[in-house]
């Protein structure tokens, strides 16, 4: 795991205010328009591997593979070297098309940048997605806290997002990975993927299953999800408590509510018990 210097959290902050700015994107994609141009084989390049369960599929290609098809690609993949490789950092997209495409070489440039800047340059190129992947966005959210000690706080504001939206988004991350690769895929919705989040391993296969074969909405799946649930039964005799220590009741599944009229029956609800 990655250790900060004393320093660095003067850093930190000042990065959190780089990649929070809305053209940071475009602004980074013109200065690697100055860097030197290189034609490599798109299969020498390597994907991120926080990213390699967010396969993109052939029909979310098809503009671009036409585009490409018709013109190649003019605009540079953005790589950096990791290890004696190529890794990519912008332009993933381009990259999964050029090798359908089976593209002998494409245009690229080179820059020199830190595992942790490159996970806040995709991060950032997320948040501007037309179609954000939240599945992406939950991984490269989890490499920054897992290996740099980012809180929610910091990535919320990088995102623009509050605070429960980064925790929600996280908890997807919790579900069984075929489950990650159909939200990944749009074959289940983020607020789909919300409610199977709150369930047991064991019975998010088959509603997932009946989920996609009856093509429910959100209303629909959340009113099945209930019916699903066992209902809590309470062990307690309410009314019987409640003569007993001349109180209203209310429980739930974890807990006992006692609440009294007065201080002195109260006092006396604490009397009995130390007397039991």
């Amino acid at each position: 795991m990655a250790t900060r210097k004393k320093l660095m959290k003067e850093r930190l902050s000042t990065l959190i205010e780089k990649y929070s700015s809305r053209d940071v994107v475009s602004k980074l994609e013109q200065q690697f328009k100055n860097l030197q141009k290189y034609e490599i084989d798109p299969s020498l390049i390597q994907d991120i591997p926080v990213l390699k369960e967010v396969t993109i599929r052939h029909d979310q290609l098809r503009d671009i593979l036409e585009q490409l098809s018709a013109r190649g690609l003019i605009t540079p993949l953005v790589l950096r070297e990791y290890n004696g490789q190529y890794q990519i950092i912008l332009g993933r997209k381009n990259w999964y098309a050029s090798k359908l495409l089976k593209f002998k070489k494409v245009p690229v440039v080179v820059t020199r940048m830190s595992e942790e800047e490159m996970l806040l340059v995709l991060l950032a190129s997320l948040r501007e997605e037309a179609v954000q992947n939240t599945i992406a966005i939950a991984l490269v959210c989890q490499a920054l806290i897992d290996d740099y000690h980012y809180r929610q706080v910091a990535l919320a504001k990088i995102m623009h997002y509050s605070r429960s939206q980064v925790s929600n988004i996280l908890r997807l991350l919790k579900l069984p990975i075929f489950t990650r690769k159909l939200i990944n895929a749009q074959t289940i919705t983020y607020g789909h993927a919300k409610i199977l989040v709150s369930l047991d391993h064991d019975v998010i296969d088959s509603l997932v299953m009946q989920l996609i074969q009856e093509k429910l909405s959100v209303r629909e799946f959340e009113q099945l999800v209930k019916s699903r649930k066992p209902q809590v039964v309470s062990p307690l005799d309410e009314n019987q408590l409640a003569k007993m220590y001349g109180s209203t009741i209310t429980t739930t599944k974890k807990s006992i509510r006692f609440a009294f009229e007065t201080s002195e029956e109260l006092v006396e609800f604490v009397r009995k018990i130390n007397r039991k």
